[in-house]
């Protein structure tokens, strides 16, 4: 797996469907690693252009 945020391979991560296309069949899954998530470092999916912290 690879961080959507800092894109580095993990091993400890949480992963997600994007809050925005999460609702449409095929949602990308966000995978965030846990110092991105501490650091608050934002995120683009893909997918759709949504960003979040």
């Amino acid at each position: 797996m690879r961080c959507t945020s800092c894109g580095k391979e993990v091993t400890k991560y949480v992963e997600f469907k994007c809050p925005n296309c999460e609702e449409s069949e095929g949602a990308y899954k966000i995978v965030r690693c846990d110092a991105c998530r501490v650091l608050g470092r934002k995120y683009v999916c893909p997918k759709c252009g949504f960003t979040a912290p």
